[in-house]
């Protein structure tokens, strides 16, 4: 089967659980937030309305006006951070229940729990593995015996660029230029 992090596969079934349910909590909150009419999900509601009482208590002692206009668009950028940090929290440890499950790629090293949290942040950041690269095994997270998971092996970088030549599209051209940017200086973005 594979070697785990913990010794008893009741402990490590619960991990999964538990770790499953943060994900989904989170998938959850986000999905209220985003698609409902009437407010922020569970997570977000809570923490923004404390974070909005904690303001308006102080703003009812001490105005605090220019704080309360920046507050919205702070509130937005922390609630996705927030939401990215509970995720990398949970699928971490979905990674971090398996020691073999993110492996260096130039063999079989193990990695440490650091590498796991930077495999997973990169994965949910980039929507890519960067500079990791899977390997299919046999391994732990298997649903039934002719399951697989893919062993992901670090520091293997891959890519590849293009680039075409060809005349300037005016249509382009004129779509910069209708957004306020002169005519030389769109032709050099283009």
């Amino acid at each position: 089967m594979g070697e785990t992090l913990f010794a008893a596969p009741w402990l490590q079934g619960l991990g999964l659980v538990l770790a499953t349910l943060l994900i989904l909590t989170v998938m959850l909150d986000v999905f209220i937030t985003v698609f409902s009419p009437n407010g922020a999900g569970p997570f977000t509601g809570f923490w923004t309305g404390c974070s909005w009482n904690l303001l308006l208590r102080m703003h009812d002692r001490r105005p605090i006006h220019r704080v309360l206009s920046h507050t919205g668009p702070a509130l937005l950028f922390l609630t996705i951070l927030f939401w990215y940090g509970l995720l990398t929290l949970g699928f971490w440890f979905i990674f971090s229940l398996y020691p073999g499950s993110v492996q260096q790629s130039p063999g079989p090293l193990p990695t440490s729990a650091l590498d796991k949290l930077y495999f997973v942040s990169t994965t949910l950041s980039s929507l890519g593995y960067g500079d990791m690269l899977q390997e299919e095994v046999d391994g732990p997270l298997t649903a039934d015996q002719h399951s697989t998971i893919h062993r992901i092996l670090a520091n293997d970088v891959r890519c590849g660029h293009g680039a075409a030549v060809g005349p300037l599209d005016e249509e382009q051209r004129y779509y910069l230029q209708s957004r306020g940017l002169r005519r030389e200086r769109a032709e050099r973005l283009l």
